[in-house]
């Protein structure tokens, strides 16, 4: 109740539900990228190899117009918070009638 009643927390927390909303960032998302900055410092293979992964995703979008599946971010995060867990993502052209799954 304490923090309801204050002013200043009510205001806070209404600007971010608002950012939260415009910016269409799930906020089960949005925790489990906080949950991956408390890793902490990992190797610079393993960061190399994480860019590539997303440089390749940025190409099938944005370039070879690929949507990617529903919950492919989710599968990220968990994938990164529990390291070793392998994973499927598929990308789907409706125009060209292509699908792609990177493992």
């Amino acid at each position: 109740m304490t923090f309801i009643q204050n002013l200043n927390y009510q205001g806070s927390h209404k600007l971010y539900k608002k950012i939260t909303n415009l910016s269409g960032l799930d906020e089960a998302l949005f925790l489990g990228l906080q949950e991956i900055e408390k890793i902490g410092i990992l190797n610079i293979s393993l960061i190399y190899e994480r860019w590539c992964l997303l440089q390749i995703i940025k190409v099938l979008v944005d370039i070879y117009h690929f949507l990617p599946e529903k919950d492919w971010k989710n599968k990220l995060i968990n994938q990164t918070l529990t390291s070793g867990k392998n994973i499927e993502i598929r990308f789907e052209n409706e125009k060209i009638k292509r699908n792609v799954t990177l493992w």
